[in-house]
């Protein structure tokens, strides 16, 4: 008897006998993730965003303008986010790379 597959999920990845990729429906959630409003939402996106940072090249050049909207202060937790063009635009590459083959 041969328990051999062709892909396993683990612990949000697919892991094949070609390497090991983000699982899918974990890239779908982060590629439909709404712009967040405020900086608790951000952090939240970041946090999902963070735990396939590896297989996004330049990852930190790429999360750079968000980083910056969230201020060192956690009271402020719930203030709202001013978005800009660039920041905007680092918001949905991010959501890209994670998406793209190279990854």
């Amino acid at each position: 008897m041969s328990l051999r597959r062709a892909s396993l999920s683990f612990l949000g990845h697919t892991v094949t006998s070609q390497g090991i990729t983000p699982a899918q429906e974990k890239v779908t959630a982060i590629r439909k993730f709404p712009k967040p409003a405020t900086e608790k939402q951000l952090r939240k996106f970041l946090g999902m965003f963070n735990f396939y940072r590896r297989f996004v090249p330049k990852c930190a050049q790429l999360l750079k303008p968000l980083h910056a909207l969230i201020t060192p202060n956690r009271a402020s937790r719930n203030t709202k986010i001013k978005w800009t063009p660039p920041t905007n635009e680092a918001f949905e590459a991010c959501k890209e790379a994670l998406a793209s083959p190279p990854c």
